[in-house]
């Protein structure tokens, strides 16, 4: 009795088995038909120049380089108002600071928390380094209403505040 159990089951598990070979086949036949039809491709043309072009943005990350500024920070042009030495801003030391107006922003990196605007007034510190070596000869420079460009980069103040304090990274004289 147990053998005539085990061999309907085998005939019952034999029958319902589906045949896969044969519906590869006939999905194989078809895509051989399908790439056979005798129909004009479209021809794709590209210049030297352009694919050039296409691989540096591709690097870059789809912006030419000069127009890439780090996050944090914020190129602008302004004009000194006054030249501080050895002064605080938000909490923090700084052995020279400058206070300019704004005129315009040039360039703008991502995750800026707090943004500056045309025409406001702010007290921006030197990073402690190469600027503040010499601070008499950074004072004689920095003259009433001299126009500069200034890359300063963003920082939170200790207080956890909405309070920010922007240093000077780099700065040129126009």
């Amino acid at each position: 009795m147990n053998k005539l159990f085990y061999l309907i089951i085998i005939a019952v598990i034999i029958s319902c088995k589906s045949n896969t070979v044969a519906q590869e086949k006939s999905l194989k036949e078809k895509k051989a038909n399908i790439e056979n039809i005798d129909e004009v491709k479209p021809k794709t043309d590209i210049n030297k120049s352009d694919n050039s072009m296409n691989d540096k943005m591709i690097i870059s990350g789809g912006l030419p380089q000069n127009d890439l500024i780090e996050p944090g920070a914020i190129h602008l042009r302004g004009s000194v108002i006054a030249f501080y030495k050895n002064t605080t801003i938000c909490n923090r030391p700084y052995k020279a600071a400058l206070k300019i107006s704004i005129e315009r922003i040039l360039k703008s990196g991502p995750g800026i928390v707090n943004v500056l605007s045309q025409n406001q007034e702010i007290t921006l510190g030197f990073v402690n380094g190469v600027y503040t070596k010499e601070l008499n000869a950074l004072q004689n420079k920095m003259m009433k209403g001299k126009i500069l460009s200034v890359m300063v980069k963003e920082g939170l103040c200790p207080n956890l505040g909405n309070d920010t304090v922007y240093e000077i990274v780099r700065f040129e004289e126009k």
